[in-house]
């Protein structure tokens, strides 16, 4: 439709991607403020405005600042069911920048915002079938109560996952070598909440999953 790449989120366009602009659903009630930022302008098709999109323009992209480590030990290389232990490390760091002029016309908001993000995980595989984890996360950022969605401001959050893992089939060994089925369950568990500790325990949450894949 917009003659470029572009992403769906339950059958509705969210982005994509015409000439060298990238094209944003904002949503008619944002579109405004999203226009005046800088190098944002409105999203046209057939020479036809569309309600709720934007484009913005290369001189409008950041680019973000991340490092990734991971680690793993397997106990039997030779076999698909062995023990193995992995660790994981991510931290991501994300700049916001706009115009003085601009972030003062969106209701007063600062014009530069940082926000960091920091995970680190472990986990520990019995024979590729039950596998324990454990996961902390940290995010910080500058405070503005006019750009972050909290009620003070802030999106300083941080808190642990705990989750264990089962892969019955999909082995070898297994009777349904040709099924993967994977069943979890995953408890969240925050320190601190959008800024805050108080109440933070109010936003846990226990999740259950299921995934499952079949070759043919």
């Amino acid at each position: 439709m917009v003659g470029g790449l572009s992403f769906m989120v339950n059958g509705s366009m969210c982005c994509g991607v015409t000439g060298k602009a990238l094209m944003v659903r904002v949503g008619p009630e944002a579109r405004g403020r999203a226009l005046a930022q800088p190098h944002v302008r409105p999203m046209e098709f057939a020479g036809r405005p569309l309600a709720g999109f934007v484009c913005v323009e290369p001189g409008g992209y950041t680019t973000d600042a991340a490092l990734d480590a991971t680690y793993q030990f397997i106990s039997d290389p030779t076999k698909v069911t062995s023990d193995r232990l992995s660790a994981h490390a991510t931290y991501i760091h994300e700049i916001a920048r706009m115009e003085a002029s601009s972030a003062e016309t969106l209701t007063g908001m600062l014009p530069d915002h940082s926000l960091d993000t920091v995970r680190f995980d472990v986990s520990y595989s019995f024979g590729a079938t039950i596998t324990p984890s454990v996961q902390y996360f940290h995010t910080t950022g500058t405070t503005d109560i006019n750009y972050w969605s909290t009620p003070n401001g802030s999106p300083n959050s941080d808190g642990m996952i705990v989750e264990v893992a089962y892969v019955p089939w999909g082995k070898p060994d297994s009777p349904f070598p040709n099924v993967n089925l994977r069943l979890a369950v995953q408890y969240v568990n925050y320190f601190r909440f959008d800024g805050s500790s108080a109440g933070a325990s109010n936003n846990n949450n226990v999740y259950f999953s299921l995934w499952t894949a079949v070759k043919f």
